[in-house]
């Protein structure tokens, strides 16, 4: 009953401060894939055959189911992501209880991790997605390691599954999570038979799973395959400093030693220097090897996030509390307790100091491309568009403010036909229910399209114009001047003829312009 219990409470911290902090602003691209995502899957668009992405797909799946239940609304939106925060803080708790931690150590990291995890990006995102869905894999390998019989070939028959799920969320960081899977397995080799046959297992049932979802939704594999694999991997060699196999190690390892000092938290730094002494002392306690596996993962996957991803380093800091979280249990198991204690006091000051400090400077103010304006937000009350009522609007880098948003929204609803968004604000299909035209979730220079200096460009935007017709577009919509991604009309000669660069009607939104289609094109 208490592990119930305790599980209850921290799933309500999780819910309720993602709640808090997830309306908080409105970041244009970001919180827009996944919103577009879900409202493409409701309309009946089926990924791989009527869109491409590299990732995003588990979480608009899951945003879709929300839609369906609650409506296409910011709130249904923010809900989403908040249930997934406060499934996180008890995923926590689950994985240290695993690793020896008590109730009390497991259930503070938990409610801690809760300010980490979610609330830096609020609504859901597929970096988040990916991080919970490998942390169920570590709690997966978790039990599978400290389990026998039954529970031990369930536990591990999870892991592929859950690999999946996050893989097809981001593949940052669940890719580095698989890797350090594999070296748990290697490093146990009376063991591994078992535990190699579950993961065959595990594996043959989300194949099967997979190929359940082509028979009911017909996919392009060979489309699949380049965009959640190849074109991934060749973006991860361009951020790479170095080619060669060696450059994403050099690049981990550069990040693993500068990060704590760009990130500046008292509790992650001395778990670190903690981490070091703790993993050669009283090797012979019972959890001593699941604890030290799960701290270098940990530190790890966090290192390769911070170092691959394009995202700001605060949403790459969900396991800092399991580290710390593991350091302790380590302390308190390895040290003598006069040492012990004070070293684990201060741990855990230091944790409620960083976290603190981490809802001050970022779950409060959000993340600095959001830049939220709490007076901007209050005037907006009242003047946002039907489904955003949740939202605490805060114009940031979006093109208009909140009337604006308003009446384009109305604006293309009323009109007849659909438009075109090049741009970041895809939640605009949602809001004016028109069917989402592009081909692609979002658009982002060789991950999810061609660049325009590309020789493919060019048929990637004649297939853009031959779908829009098909959409029967009646005019093309520009957030902003320049996408996130620093893509402009001028890269679209093509689009930009159909308009006759805007000779046939324009309209203005604030920073947003909407281009009436010439009707001879």
């Amino acid at each position: 009953m208490k592990t119930v219990a305790t599980s209850c409470l921290l799933f309500a911290i999780g819910v309720g401060v993602n709640l808090t902090f997830a309306r908080r602003g409105f970041l244009p691209l970001d919180q827009s894939i996944v919103f577009d995502g879900g409202w493409r899957l409701v309309s009946g668009q089926v990924p791989f055959h009527d869109f491409v992405a590299p990732s995003g797909l588990v979480p608009s799946a899951i945003q879709a189911a929300f839609v369906s239940v609650l409506g296409l609304t910011w709130f249904a939106y923010c809900l989403h992501a908040s249930i997934v925060n406060g499934l996180f803080a008890v995923a926590v708790y689950a994985l240290l209880r695993s690793c020896g931690a008590t109730r009390v150590e497991a259930g503070g990291a938990g409610a801690l991790s809760a300010f980490f995890f979610y609330p830096p990006a609020g609504t859901p995102f597929m970096d988040q997605h990916s991080f919970f869905f490998m942390t169920l894999m570590f709690l997966a390998v978790a039990w599978g390691t400290v389990a026998a019989g039954t529970t031990e070939l369930i536990a591990w028959c999870a892991v592929p599954i859950l690999f999946v799920l996050g893989y097809l969320s981001g593949q940052i960081p669940m890719a580095f999570g698989a890797v350090a899977v594999a070296i748990w397995v290697a490093v146990q080799p009376q063991r591994a038979p078992r535990w190699l046959a579950a993961l065959a297992a595990g594996t043959a049932f989300a194949a099967c799973c997979l190929i359940a979802v082509h028979a009911v939704w017909p996919l392009d594999w060979s489309s699949a395959w380049t965009y959640t694999v190849t074109l991934p991997l060749h973006v991860a060699g361009d951020r790479t400093a170095r080619p060669g196999a060696i450059g994403p190690l050099r690049m981990v390892l550069a990040t693993l030693v500068r990060f704590p000092l760009w990130i500046k938290m008292w509790s992650l730094d001395v778990a670190l220097l903690a981490a070091i002494p703790l993993a050669f002392l009283r090797r012979s306690r019972p959890h001593w090897a699941l604890q030290v596996w799960l701290l270098v993962t940990c530190i790890v996957t966090t290192a390769a996030f911070l170092a691959f991803t394009r995202t700001l380093m605060p949403t790459g800091l969900a396991l800092t509390m399991v580290i710390v979280g593991v350091a302790i249990v380590g302390s308190r198991e390895a040290l003598p307790g006069a040492v012990a204690a004070p070293l684990i006091a201060f741990l855990g000051l230091a944790a409620v100091r960083d976290t603190v400090v981490f809802v001050a400077t970022v779950d409060i103010p959000r993340l600095e491309h959001v830049q939220f304006n709490a007076a901007e937000a209050d005037r907006a009350e009242g003047h946002l568009p039907p489904g955003l009522e949740f939202m605490r609007w805060s114009r940031g880098p979006s093109g208009y403010d909140a009337d604006e948003l308003t009446a384009l929204v109305r604006f293309l609803r009323e009109s007849d036909g659909n438009f075109l968004l090049v741009g970041d604000s895809s939640i605009l299909y949602g809001l004016t229910g028109k069917p989402s035209v592009s081909p692609v979730l979002w658009m982002d220079p060789r991950l999810s399209m061609p660049h325009p200096d590309a020789p493919e460009f060019a048929a990637f935007e004649r297939d853009l114009i031959e779908r829009a017709r098909r959409a029967g577009v009646r005019r093309i919509v520009l957030d902003r001047p320049q996408t996130w991604t620093h893509l402009t009309f001028d890269h679209f000669p093509q689009l930009e003829a159909l308009t006759r660069s805007g000779g046939c009607g324009v309209r203005s939104f604030g920073g947003a312009r909407v281009l009436e289609i010439c009707p001879a094109s």
